[in-house]
């Protein structure tokens, strides 16, 4: 079961489209006037009691409601502006529509109505493993369609409650949906700020950017706009983030502003890469750019489209050699530093691959007033990985613990991402450990492959690396097994990328204003190969007639119509 969102929009010059939020055709943000409304439930499905789909409703709400923002729904039951039907009639939509929001708004983009409209001839159930049972769960589109109804359009981010295909587990918001309700109805919170570019300066259209956690390994995205520009905001404070930067691969749920945007930078298809410091003493390791409280917004600067994965060169050799001795990648007698991190790859395999291999010398770690532990992450999932893992942490060459993909009991799905909080001894010499880490294909290894579609919905249109990438993650952390508290690198200059720019096929494209290919392609020569060093800024961020907008969930296959009365799109 398969959902798709179809905008037919234009952005004004100077408007960076955050990728959760929806926007008007002159480039306004959609949002609620006034964010706390009633929803209506005019009918119940078939397949379901009206307790069933009443308390699921009600749930889905609530969901919405604890995001600690302005944003306040309730289920009413007279006739308000903002409802949900479940209809029988659906084939105007096209037989795979789950799920149709119908919204109106005023050429400021304040919300005035909206039409929730669920397809009745869907087999749902009241358990979250619907799946396992070929039906679906009806919070996963509630919740979805919902995020339509306050505002939010697609993301490309997997576990987005969001994303543009249904799938199981979507009723738990992610936070990337976080992140896009609180740019319209919250504010206080974290913001990166960024240009991508190619080669000599080229600015590049429909890049996504997502910001990788620290703590969590959870994606936020965006996409750039014509001039390179992207704005990630609604983001956690006192965490870091990596910049991962790769191409749209639905280009075509995005509004016509990104109708030309460029996927072939590289000579090989562009798989995406991380956002590193110039210089092959940086390569194999990506930039943590942290927001606290006294730093809410960080301007990295340039960041260059990346045609590799710019792995250490002693970790490129470890990958065609036999397996020996542990690749050292965090000495603290040279590097004090309170968090690191490094960028490995596996090629997909039916068996297990032999073990990548790390160790992590922390002795000279001291001030230890309080319990202090190392939170070790292996960060997959975002980057579409379709493999499984094995971690181990070994000291003195005993095995501590061997960590694995592990399951959502609830709903049946699966997470690639592990995280483990290891507690480091008080005697500073004994903190000295191995981090072996080994992979499989996940699909040849699941019963019948459902682990992986369960796991990576649209899978066959993301999976698009020959290797598949994963980020290492260490971060000292102290307080309590209870109550931890990270540590950062908070002095941490950034090295943006403006004079080590990929690659020389970049060429320029404008955003398409009018239906007309706007494309300008330019042949570039090689980048030069030197960097800039900037102090990443702590200023705050700057700050007719109705039109209907329809926005389809669609199950498995694209249908597209295009209303011309109405503006739609479905």
């Amino acid at each position: 079961m398969k959902g798709l969102l179809l905008l037919l929009l234009f952005l004004l010059p100077g408007i960076v489209l955050a990728h959760q939020n929806s926007v008007t055709d002159s480039g306004k943000r959609l949002f609620l006037a006034n964010p706390q409304i009633g929803i209506e439930l005019k009918n119940n499905p078939s397949s379901l009691t009206p307790a069933q789909t009443t308390q699921i409703v009600q749930e889905t709400i609530d969901s919405w409601n604890q995001l600690q923002t302005n944003l306040k729904l309730s289920l009413v039951t007279q006739r308000p502006a903002f409802q949900i039907h479940f209809e029988n009639n659906f084939e105007r939509y096209g037989s795979a529509v789950v799920g149709v929001t119908e919204i109106n708004y005023n050429k400021e983009g304040a919300i005035q109505k909206a039409i929730i409209k669920i397809n009745n001839q869907t087999s749902f159930h009241p358990l979250k493993s619907a799946h396992v049972l070929n039906s679906k769960y009806l919070g996963d589109v509630l919740s979805h369609e919902i995020g339509h109804l306050v505002g939010l359009g697609h993301s490309e981010v997997f576990n987005a409650t969001m994303f543009f295909e249904s799938f199981p587990g979507q009723h738990s918001l992610s936070k990337d949906d976080i992140a896009g309700v609180r740019t319209l109805y919250s504010s206080g919170h974290g913001r990166i700020v960024g240009t991508v570019m190619g080669g000599n300066h080229i600015p590049v259209l429909g890049s996504q950017v997502k910001a990788i956690s620290r703590l969590t390994g959870e994606a936020i995205s965006t996409v750039s706009d014509d001039e390179g520009r992207f704005e990630i905001t609604g983001l956690d404070l006192n965490d870091s983030y990596y910049l991962y930067i790769s191409p749209t691969m639905r280009v075509n749920d995005l509004p016509p502003y990104y109708a030309n945007t460029q996927n072939n930078f590289c000579p090989a298809r562009y798989k995406g890469g991380f956002f590193t410091a110039c210089g092959s003493d940086q390569a194999g390791s990506a930039q943590p750019i942290t927001l606290t409280p006294s730093r809410r917004s960080v301007n990295v600067g340039v960041v260059s489209i990346s045609c590799s994965l710019r792995s250490s060169p002693e970790y490129a050799l470890s990958k065609i050699e036999e397996e020996g001795e542990a690749l050292l990648i965090w000495d603290s007698f040279v590097d004090g530093a309170k968090e690191k991190n490094h960028i490995g790859y596996f090629l997909a395999s039916e068996n297990w691959s032999k073990w990548d291999k790390f160790k992590i010398d922390l002795r000279n770690i001291s001030n230890f007033t309080t319990d202090k532990f190392l939170r070790i992450g292996l960060v997959s999932y975002p980057f579409g990985n379709l493999l499984e893992y094995e971690l181990k942490i070994l000291k003195d060459e005993n095995e501590i613990i061997t960590l694995r993909m592990n399951e959502d009991v609830v709903t049946q799905t699966f997470n690639n991402n592990i995280f483990y909080d290891l507690p480091l001894d008080y005697f500073m010499d004994q903190n000295e450990y191995e981090i072996h880490i080994r992979a499989r294909n996940l699909k040849a290894n699941c019963s019948e492959g459902f682990c992986a579609s369960w796991t990576y919905p649209a899978i066959d249109q993301f999976i698009a690396h020959p290797e598949y990438p994963y980020l290492l993650t260490l971060g000292l952390m102290e307080g309590s097994v209870f109550s931890k508290t990270a540590l950062f690198n908070t002095e941490q200059l950034l090295s943006d990328n403006s004079y080590y720019l990929e690659w020389s096929f970049t060429f320029r494209e404008l955003r398409n204003k009018t239906g007309q290919n706007v494309s300008k392609k330019e042949q570039l020569g090689p980048a030069q190969m030197s960097c800039g060093t900037l102090e990443p800024p702590s200023n705050s961020p700057p700050g007719g007639g109705l039109l209907s907008l329809c926005l389809g969930f669609m199950m498995a296959s694209l249908t597209l119509l295009l209303k011309k009365t109405k503006k739609t799109l479905s």
